[in-house]
């Protein structure tokens, strides 16, 4: 396994990532029957405390032990090559307003995130 550390992919990559959480999140409350406002509240705050897990900048122990995760993604399910930060780590939750304003939107369409993403690996 390799890491290969790209800024600019890495940070497509989880915001991307984002957009699926978010997009998910969206449909579970709309399943759930939240409309409107409401659903964008829910969708914003239950997104910024996933981001905020995921990018560790939440405090969690266990065992007295702080727990730090670390996100990186694999190019191939074969997980030869990892995409990680330049030593910033993720940064999900400074992007949750942005995301969520692509995905809830005052007529509550759906919102679909897409966005071409270039891995830059393809000669490597």
């Amino acid at each position: 396994m390799k890491l290969v550390s790209d800024h600019t992919t890495f940070d497509a990559l989880q915001r991307h990532l984002l957009g699926e959480l978010v997009a998910s999140i969206r449909d579970c409350l709309r399943d759930a029957g939240v409309e409107g406002s409401q659903l964008y509240e829910a969708t914003a705050s239950v997104s910024a405390t996933v981001a905020a897990i995921i990018d560790g900048s939440r405090e969690m122990y266990l065992d007295d032990h702080e727990v730090i995760p670390v996100l990186s993604f694999a190019r191939d399910r074969d997980g030869g090559d990892l995409i990680i930060s330049d030593g910033t780590g993720s940064s999900m939750h400074d992007y949750v307003q942005v995301v969520v304003d692509e995905h809830v939107s005052a007529d509550d369409d759906d919102g679909e995130f897409d966005e071409s993403i270039d891995f830059g690996m393809d000669d490597k």
